[in-house]
């Protein structure tokens, strides 16, 4: 494993949660409170299917945000996102 590869990836994902944070108005956190985690397990399904989705296209394309890189990204995301959540509740 390339330790350099895997600080810049998860600096990227780190950059994409609090910019997205920042657009959508914490959106995330907004669904678990109204819904618990089933928002978590409902936005992570929709990310798997599209990943599924993609892996039997054989559409591993990164050149959209729809792509297989941008979903998988997203999947991280939303645990990173969850792990956080959780931890600010108290419920580790």
């Amino acid at each position: 494993m390339n330790k350099n590869i895997l600080h810049n990836t998860i600096n990227n994902i780190e950059n994409l949660l609090i910019d997205k944070n920042d657009r959508y108005g914490d959106s995330f956190y907004k669904s678990l409170n109204k819904h618990g985690n089933k928002a978590f397990e409902v936005r992570l399904e929709d990310k798997i299917n599209r990943m599924s989705n993609l892996f039997e296209k054989n559409d591993t394309a990164s050149d959209t945000d729809e792509g297989l890189i941008d979903t998988i990204t997203d999947i991280a995301g939303y645990c990173i996102l969850y792990l956080t959540y959780k931890k600010e509740k108290g419920d580790e």
